[in-house]
């Protein structure tokens, strides 16, 4: 690791380098970062840096079986994220393109189409949810599948 003043560095305990990393200068925290990992940083940030280079520090001084158990752990985390799917939002609708939705309110007929994106077109405008349609129309705060009928209003259990 460069000092502050360019001189090679001695054998510096692990406390000493990270506590050098935010008297570097942010090209010498670049340089060091290319050392450390054989390619140039992808963030510009000077705080993140010395955080991730000081991480990198404590992960290189750790003795041979705590790397093993860190290994092992990050492959495992990487195994349950992999093997999970992403949590299914229960109050995602799925509404093919082209459903055209139909609300009858205050003695007017409000219709809404659903776009190829799952976008929302009602007036010649886009929407990005049903919930601020419902509000717009209503004056007040609905739930947008619930004013259109594609949620009963107990337990909002999908009529779809």
């Amino acid at each position: 690791m460069m000092s502050p003043s360019n001189t090679p560095p001695v054998q510096q305990s692990v406390v000493a380098k990270i506590a050098q990393l935010s008297s570097l200068h942010t090209t010498e925290l670049k340089e060091l970062w290319q050392e450390m990992n054989g390619k140039p940083p992808k963030i510009t940030s000077k705080p993140l840096m010395i955080r991730r280079l000081a991480h990198q520090l404590q992960m290189q001084a750790l003795p041979k079986p705590w790397k093993d158990i860190t290994k092992h752990n990050i492959d495992r985390i990487n195994k349950i994220i992999e093997k999970q799917e992403k949590p299914k939002n229960k109050r995602t609708l799925n509404l093919a393109p082209g459903t055209v939705l139909t609300r009858f309110y205050d003695n007017q007929e409000h219709i809404v189409t659903v776009s190829e994106s799952g976008e929302f077109h009602y007036q010649q405008r886009i929407y990005s949810n049903l919930s601020v349609i419902a509000r717009e129309i209503t004056g007040t705060r609905w739930s947008g599948p619930l004013f259109f009928g594609l949620r009963n209003a107990k337990k909002g259990k999908s009529n779809v």
